[in-house]
């Protein structure tokens, strides 16, 4: 629920700041950092081996400080944090999968019917269908400014949906399991 208010503060302000200009980028510099934190403790939670718990934590540090620096003196505020971006989305990516594999089957239950599939799926969807056009946006918008949006606004806007599609089915899934568990 904090990631979800969170987000939609971000994009409130963003709409606040107006889309016309790229003035509101700085914001993005600074949610990837704190999107980056709340989804690796959300994944973190299922992830069963803790040699990668402990890596999980530490990438926490060494990510939002690798994304500092980078946001200051390589790719500064003003433009799209694409490369801090990639990275997220490749470590997201990577801790998805690694959930996949953590996911302990349970008798009498598909494995469609765990909230721990269905937000993993969401997050692995949702950062591999941006992470194409985050890496080459910043250049696309130099070329070409008003398709680089359009494309970017196309390949966002899906992925968002796909992504908070499976996780309300997550969440369902989720208040399914306590409400049956409250009965037994």
């Amino acid at each position: 629920m904090a990631l979800l208010s969170f987000s939609i503060i971000t994009e409130i302000a963003v709409e606040i700041i107006g889309k016309e200009t790229n003035g509101y980028y700085f914001l993005y510099h600074f949610f990837i950092i704190i999107e980056y934190i709340f989804i690796t403790l959300i994944l973190k939670r299922w992830i069963t081996n803790k040699w990668v718990q402990k890596i999980m934590m530490i990438s926490l540090f060494v990510f939002c400080f690798a994304s500092l620096l980078i946001s200051l003196f390589v790719q500064d505020f003003s433009f799209f944090p694409s490369i801090n971006a990639n990275i997220e989305g490749m470590l997201i990516i990577t801790w998805c999968i690694i959930s996949f594999f953590s996911i302990v089957p349970l008798e009498n239950t598909a494995i469609y019917q765990l909230p721990v599939f269905w937000v993993t799926l969401a997050f692995f969807i949702y950062f591999a269908g941006t992470l194409g056009i985050n890496g080459v946006y910043n250049h696309l918008l130099s070329q070409e400014a008003a398709t680089a949006k359009k494309i970017y606004g196309i390949f966002n806007s899906v992925s968002n949906y796909v992504l908070y599609i499976l996780l309300t089915i997550g969440i369902l899934c989720h208040n399914q399991d306590r409400k049956y568990s409250a009965l037994l």
